[in-house]
C-alpha cells in the first residue's frame, strides 16, 4: 500500500511524509524507528483504511534530506523539528505514534507539548537508553572518536538487495516477514553504477555522546500527563528490561502485550490496529 508521498519543507530541511486515508476523528502522526523509514507503517494502514495516517520520514532517513555537516541527530533535536512540522501540516492536535526509536521521540515530545498529543501510542519503547552516570567521561570520549573516524570513510556500494539485507542485520533487527523487510530496505537503498548505496546519513551509526541517568528518565516519564497505550511485542526489547515495571507505572500509560517482536506493527499489523484503535476510542473500519 503505497499512499501519498510528498516534501515539505521544516526548519530549512526538506522532509518526506506518506499519507494514508482520510477518515477518522484524529489524525495519526507516525514516527519510524532508527535506520527505517515510512515503509514500516504501511503494513498498519492497508489493516486500518478508515484512519488518516501520516509517516514522517526523520531527517537522513528514507527519501529526506540529511541535517548538515554542523548539526547532530540527537533525540532531543527532534522536538522543535516536530513542533514545526505539525504547524506545517496545520495539525493543531495528533494522535502521535511511534516505533524503537521514533516512540522515544514521541514520548519526550508529549512530555514537552502535551496539548499537542491527544494520545500517546508506543511499539516496544518506554523511554530512552540509560546509564550510570560514572561512565559519562568516557562516552564522550568514544563518541568524538568515531566522529572524527567516520569522516574518513567513503560511501561502500553494495551489489544488491541481498546485500544490504545482510548487513542491515548487523546494525539491529528486521521486520520478521520478508516482503516487508524487503520494502522497508528497498526504500533505503539507492541505486549507483554497479550496485547500491545507503541512503541514509552515515553519521546515523555513530554513538551518542550522552545518555541518560534511570533517575533522569522516570522523572520524566511521571511528568507524562498525556493517556495513551505501549503496545508491548512478547519477543520485543523492552519486554525483557529490567526497567520496565518502575518505568510503566511512572508512565501510567496502558499496556498490552501482543504475541511477535520489535517490528510488531509490521509482523502482526492486524492485532496492533485493534489494540490502536480501542486505545483511541476509534473503529477500525
Amino acid at each position: 500500500m503505497q499512499g501519498t508521498a510528498r516534501f515539505v519543507e521544516v526548519l530549512g530541511l526538506r522532509l518526506c511524509v506518506r499519507e494514508w486515508g482520510e477518515g477518522g476523528t484524529l489524525p495519526i502522526l507516525a514516527l519510524h524507528g532508527w535506520l527505517d523509514n515510512s515503509e514500516s507503517f504501511a503494513p498498519l494502514a492497508a489493516h486500518w483504511p478508515g484512519q488518516r495516517i501520516i509517516a514522517l520520514e526523520w531527517p537522513g532517513h528514507g527519501l529526506s534530506e540529511h541535517l548538515p555537516a554542523s548539526a547532530d541527530y540527537h533525540l532531543y533535536n527532534a522536538l522543535p523539528l516536530l513542533d514545526a512540522l505539525l504547524d506545517r501540516l496545520g495539525l493543531r492536535q495528533v494522535a502521535l505514534l511511534g516505533h524503537s526509536l521514533g516512540g522515544v521521540v514521541a514520548l519526550i515530545f508529549a512530555i514537552a507539548r502535551p496539548q499537542r498529543v491527544e494520545r500517546l501510542l508506543l511499539i516496544d519503547a518506554l523511554g530512552p537508553r540509560t546509564e550510570p552516570p560514572e561512565l559519562a567521561g568516557g562516552r564522550l570520549a568514544e563518541a568524538l572518536r568515531h566522529h572524527t573516524a567516520i569522516a574518513r570513510h567513503g560511501v561502500r556500494r553494495m551489489q544488491g538487495l541481498e546485500q544490504a539485507l545482510a548487513q542491515r542485520a548487523q546494525y539491529g533487527l528486521l521486520p520478521g516477514v520478508d516482503a516487508v523487510a524487503r520494502a522497508l530496505l528497498s526504500r533505503a537503498l539507492r541505486p549507483v553504477e554497479g550496485g547500491v548505496v545507503w541512503r541514509h546519513d552515515p553519521r546515523l551509526t555513530l554513538p551518542s555522546p550522552y545518555y541518560h541517568t534511570e533517575e533522569q528518565v522516570l522523572a520524566q516519564l511521571r511528568a507524562l500527563t498525556v493517556p495513551g497505550l505501549l503496545l508491548l511485542p512478547s519477543e520485543g526489547l523492552v519486554k525483557s528490561r529490567a526497567y520496565l515495571p518502575e518505568r510503566l507505572a511512572a508512565s501510567g500509560l496502558a499496556c498490552v502485550e501482543l504475541p511477535g517482536g520489535h517490528y510488531l506493527h509490521t509482523d502482526a499489523p492486524e492485532a496492533c490496529v485493534v489494540a490502536l484503535a480501542r486505545a483511541c476510542g476509534v473503529s477500525v473500519t
